[in-house]
This record gives C-alpha cells, structure tokens and sequence, in this order.
C-alpha cells in the first residue's frame, strides 16, 4: 500500500496547500490513501486558482456585486452542484472565489450558510482575508452526505467590517448508494482552431502599423486557414478595466466580434485588427493579462438565463446585484445573460494566442502563474491544443538590427517557450512570416481526459471505439484524469472516436 500526496491541479480542488511529499501516477491495483483534508489557506495571488471539470458544475456564471466603498466583487460561481455524491463519503472540493474588480482593496469577511436543508455542506478556509484590485481569493466548499436524499444550502458572501452581504451561492447535491460511473468523451476532430490576436494599441506601436497591417492582410490572402474551422478575435493588450480582455476594445459599433468559417467573413479580419496605436501608456499594458482574461469567466461566461433586453440581465438579481456593473449582456442564439466574449472560445477547439508588442509586460503576477493558468485553459497535458506565441521588439528597440535577440528573462518570451509557442522579433522584416507557420488543426486531439468524480484508481476500465484499451492508458491521480500511453498505438483515438471510461467513485472519508 502507498501514500500519494495531492499535487497540482486536484491539490487546489481539495484545499490542499503542501504537496512536501511528492506526486506521482497510482497504478492499476495500488491503493491510493486519502490523507484528511486540512483547513485551506486562501491561494496566494501568484498561485492560479485551477478548476476541476464536473458533469454537473453549470460553469463559471459570476455574480457581481458593489462593495461597501463602491468597489466591485464578483463571485464565481452563483452556483455549484455536486451532483450525486455516495452517502458516508465526501465529495470532491469545488471553490467559491471573490473577485475585486474594483480599484481599491477589500476585505472578504464572512460567509454564512441560510436556507439550508442540512449541515452536510462544509466550508473549509480562513477569513477574513484582504483582497487587492484585480485578485480573487477562494474558499474549499465540499458535501459529505450521510443520509440519501436531495440536499440545498445558500452561502451568504459578506465583506467589510461589520460584516455586510453582497450575494449567495446557491449549493445543491444528492446523496446516494455507491454505484459504478461511466464518463463518455468524443475525440476532437483536430480541424478546429480558435486563434486570439493581442495587440499593443499604445503610442510606441505607431511605427509598426505598416508591417502589422501588412502581415494581417497576408494572412488573410494566404490558404493557411482555408482547410480549418477558425475563430479568429483581436483584443488590446491594454489593461484598463473597460477594455480589457474585450474583443473589439468592447465597441459595439465594430463588427462581427470575431471572424469565422461558419460567417466566412475572414475577409474583416484587418479591420478589426485596426485598433491603432493610441491605447494605454506603457504601465498599462499586459498582452499576457489581456489574453488571459479574454479567455476566462465572466467575460465567456453564458449564464444560461433567458433575456430580452441588457437592461433585463441588469435587473436580474440571479446575474447581476449590481446594475451599474453588471459584465453580462443578452446575447446570443438563445438570447441568455452572458459575457462579451461568450462563443469565441470553444472547447473542442486548438486554441492559439498571437501577442504582438514592442514593450515588456508589465502584469504584476509572475511567469508560473500565467503560464500555469494558459495550460489549464485545455489540459497540461494537451500540449497540442495550446500555445502562447509572440513578435517582440528587443531592449533598445531595432537600431541594433534584425539580430537583435529578445532577452531570455522577458516575460512574454519565457510564456512562448514554456507553452511550445513560437517567437518572433518585430525588428525582422518579415516576421509577419510566423502567422503562416501557426498550427492550425493539425494536433493530435486531446490526450488528457477529466473524469467527472473521484476515481478509485484499481477500477477503471477504458474503452476506445469499442475496444478495450484500459492496459494501454494511465491514471493522473494530481488531475484526475486518464491519459493514453502513446499517441501512435491503436488505442489512442482518432478525430470523431467515442472514448468511455468506466470507474468506481473514489470514496472520501474526511
């Protein structure tokens, strides 16, 4: 019998804090013992704060909400549901994270439980706890059913001194026998790409418009996408909060929000990507925070509640405590409350960042936590289906000439190399070249795949198109997740292929 400790993404979905003993893959027939789980201390700002996909999480919907000094929060999520849980076990963590979105620190001071059907939902962290602008802090909720039945609870966010409440997140489970679960997943058919252009809009850029414009419109002429199914959006690198993140700087009056096959308007392409060169000052931009808040909640969230106007999504307290600040709008299809950039992103899609700037960025958080936060945007180990790629200006600008290296402890350059992007210098004439080399739909398709409960490692049975595979894949206990030997034996799927993966749930007892 062995001893793993949890590590790495499951760490953070546990609460768990130290992972002092090491980490590593439970083979078939080892039995894993589950420490008991700690009090957590609240992530510190350079840590990302990972989620574990669940069946029955509805995603990351947030609400937002004024603070007592009339900053804002956002809570994420509204709402969280476990889903049916084995009575006698314990589920595992989901986390309810406090984001300030406001200028000024806050201070997250209670969280309270009302309405509740049982005591069996339990809150593991430390409050209270100061937030800074632009931070979140988060706490473990986890439910440890000991009598069969549907269970609900709401927890009361509250901040400042005395305490005051700014929303709930509504919880809910059932509790049931142990029975054995089965996870289905269709394999990618690696002809989808969604590629996001993160563009240093501020004064300096000027000089580089001519070639940026150029290369843009070289890309657009080429037959580099013609094959694939793309998405293709352009952002500014600027971080003020009005802009940030948003496609299109969040114009309305710029259309379509992003390109792509299904509207063949690849065409526009160089028209949204004429943001200009009279953004931000340079302390102000951050391609990487830029990129990265593109691609996360609330800004794609689709909260799933029907609309029929903004003003609706405004007045509804389900989405929005705050009206004056509320980052939904009714979009979409469907005509639900939703972020900005809801659509873009896609989850069976190879996504790929292009960062152009001539200034280092200037993001407080550290290298580890972006580069952390964009692997988990698809999987660590989906290598295929993620890269952050850069052109740069080297210190000192081009007067050195076209060789002029970008320093190895540049922040953009050390994401590239760390994510297998490729790396481009502005000072090259031709370094719109390196839009043709992107990847375009030729990965692998996914090679990590979550499972949706807590695996007992000894039971799982995988199965590939039919076939059974399970000798050939392995068990990630950090990540909860199975992975294939190899991506050229026959049991790694190919594009279109059902994978089921079969598993009794991993009881916790603490």
């Amino acid at each position: 019998m062995q001893r793993y400790v949890f590590c790495g993404v499951l760490a953070l979905a546990l609460a768990l804090v130290s992972c002092s003993d090491g980490s590593g893959p439970v083979d078939a027939g080892i039995e894993a013992i589950v420490p008991d789980l700690p009090a957590a201390d609240v992530p510190e700002a350079e840590v990302p704060v990972v989620d574990i996909p669940a069946a029955e999480n509805p995603g990351d919907a947030a609400i937002d909400a004024p603070d007592a000094s009339g900053a804002h929060a956002v809570i994420v999520p509204p709402s969280i549901a476990f889903g049916q849980v084995t009575f006698g076990c314990f589920s595992k963590s989901n986390q309810v994270c406090l984001v300030n979105t406001g200028i000024a620190p806050l201070d997250w001071t209670g969280l309270s439980q009302e309405a509740c059907s049982t005591s069996e939902f339990l809150v593991k962290g430390d409050l209270p706890v100061r937030i800074l602008p632009g931070e979140k802090a988060c706490l473990a909720i986890a439910f440890g059913p000991q009598e069969a039945g549907e269970k609900t609870c709401d927890l009361v966010v509250q901040i400042g001194q005395p305490p005051e409440a700014i929303g709930t997140v509504h919880l809910s489970a059932e509790a049931r026998p142990g029975k054995e679960i089965t996870d289905t997943f269709t394999q990618v058919s690696g002809q989808e790409v969604d590629i996001l252009f993160v563009l240093d809009d501020g004064p300096s850029m000027c000089e580089h418009l001519p070639a940026l414009h150029a290369a843009i419109q070289d890309y657009v002429d080429s037959a580099t996408l013609a094959r694939v199914d793309f998405h293709v959006g352009v952002v500014s690198a600027d971080t003020a909060p009005a802009r940030q993140g948003l496609l299109n700087r969040g114009n309305r009056f710029v259309t379509p929000r992003w390109v792509s096959r299904d509207r063949d308007d690849l065409a526009l392409l160089p028209t949204l990507a004429d943001l200009g060169c009279d953004g931000g000052a340079s302390a102000t931009q951050s391609g990487l925070a830029a990129a990265l808040a593109a691609v996360s909640a609330p800004l794609t969230t689709d909260t799933g509640i029907a609309c029929s106007t903004d003003d609706a999504c405004r007045a509804d307290v389900r989405v929005c405590t705050d009206p004056a600040a509320c980052p939904f709008l009714c979009q979409g299809a469907q005509s639900t409350c939703s972020g900005w950039n809801t659509g873009f992103l896609r989850d069976t899609a190879q996504l790929e960042f292009y960062l152009v700037s001539d200034r280092p960025d200037h993001d407080p958080r550290t290298v580890p936590f972006f580069v952390d936060a964009f692997k988990n945007i698809k999987g660590f180990y989906n290598v295929d289906l993620m890269h952050v790629n850069a052109v740069l200006e080297p210190p000192g600008g081009c007067t050195a000439g076209a060789d002029t290296p970008i320093p190895e402890d540049d922040r953009y350059r050390q994401v590239v190399t760390e994510t297998h992007g490729l790396l481009g210098s502005l000072c090259d004439e031709y370094w719109g070249s390196i839009l043709q080399s992107l990847p375009t739909g030729d990965s692998f398709g996914k090679q990590q795949f979550f499972l949706s409960r807590l695996a007992e490692p000894s039971s799982i049975q995988v199965i590939v198109n039919g076939q059974d595979c399970t000798d050939h894949w392995r068990y990630d206990f950090p990540s909860n997740s199975v992975i294939p030997e190899s991506m050229t034996m026959a049991c790694f799927p190919e594009p279109g292929q059902q994978v089921s993966i079969t598993y009794n749930e991993l009881c916790l007892t603490s």
